[in-house]
């Protein structure tokens, strides 16, 4: 129930209380002196505690009472956390080796942290009979050593390792089953890889699930799928492609046109048909823009969105993971 700085978001029936509370101490503090040394403390701990003990960074609302990080220029918590987990395909020889991979080297350590090794069922879900995903691997250990941990169960032709920056958000109905979720889901298989799941704690909603550990395959609808045993969902989606633009509107309104208008558009002059989403954040007057063309250039962008209203920034991202997924940098 608490939000990234470890303060409890109130309600705003809480913060009306709050405030006849403080009114009551100010007032009192008049007629005994004594009071205002102990009403001192307590602002100088609430202060303290718009500290994010966990990254050493401080917080900022954003719009209706979302978190919002600091930008990395200032220190936030991109520029202090662990690098974005590493995942890895590997290749056997053959499904057999890839197969027994999966059931001698699963839960593992290496370097004294547990490995997951995962053959997907899919046909689909794999480039190859082969191949198998492998998460888990801390930052700091070579290509060389995961091979060789790996050639346990066979030989690896070949090993590819990239960042796992894909991860999903299932917006639930009611907080119960997003926790439901959260703990029945939680370790479960999709599509060839591990999920981690984490509520979102940003707002005092916790109807929010973010999920880690997505397949390249992996689709919305496949997402959804996977959660809806746990409950009604109101939305479902995907972030972190390997080409992103975020654009900021002056208004949430003009934002709100863009997501509900211009997404599955095309840009003029390409054919890929554009995904348009609110960040996972719900920053209300900005849009994630995916699935674009290599030659698409911010102008045309701008020009594009600017049927939904005036834009005040375009640029190309590199989509941040929430801090829970992050992992801590190994220190040398």
């Amino acid at each position: 129930p608490y939000n990234r700085s470890g303060a409890m978001p109130l309600s705003p029936f809480l913060l009306r209380r709050n405030l006849r509370w403080g009114l009551l101490v100010l007032a009192a503090s008049t007629v005994c002196p004594g009071l205002r040394s102990l009403f001192a403390v307590v602002e100088k701990t609430e202060k303290r505690r718009q500290r994010d003990d966990l990254y050493g960074d401080s917080w900022d609302v954003g719009p209706d009472g979302h978190w919002k990080p600091p930008p990395v220029s200032e220190g936030g918590p991109t520029a202090r956390l662990a690098e974005v987990p590493r995942s890895y395909e590997a290749f056997y020889e053959t499904a057999d080796d890839a197969m027994r991979a999966q059931d001698e080297l699963d839960g593992l350590t290496l370097r004294g942290v547990s490995v997951r090794v995962t053959w997907p069922k899919e046909k689909f879900a794999r480039k190859e009979p082969g191949m198998v995903n492998v998460q888990g691997v801390i930052g700091g250990v070579p290509d060389e050593e995961v091979k060789e941990f790996l050639t346990q169960a066979g030989k690896v032709r070949s090993l590819r390792r990239y960042k796992d920056i894909r991860f999903g958000e299932v917006l639930f109905k009611n907080e119960d089953d997003a926790w439901n979720a959260k703990v029945e889901l939680e370790g479960t298989t999709l599509l060839g890889k591990i999920l981690r799941l984490e509520l979102d704690c940003s707002t005092n909603k916790l109807d929010k699930v973010l999920v880690h550990g997505l397949s390249f395959c992996t689709t919305w609808q496949d997402l959804k799928d996977h959660f809806l045993p746990m409950g009604d969902i109101s939305f479902c989606t995907i972030h972190g492609a390997s080409r992103t633009a975020r654009l900021s509107f002056p208004d949430a309104k003009s934002a709100a046109s863009a997501v509900k208008e211009l997404s599955r558009s095309s840009i003029e002059g390409f054919s890929n048909e554009i995904k348009v989403t609110y960040p996972y954040h719900r920053a209300q007057t900005e849009v994630r823009v995916s699935c674009l063309d290599k030659e698409v250039t911010e102008d045309q962008l701008r020009m594009h969105f600017e049927k939904a209203g005036p834009v005040d920034v375009v640029e190309f991202i590199a989509e941040e993971l929430p801090p829970e997924f992050k992992e801590r940098r190994i220190q040398s």
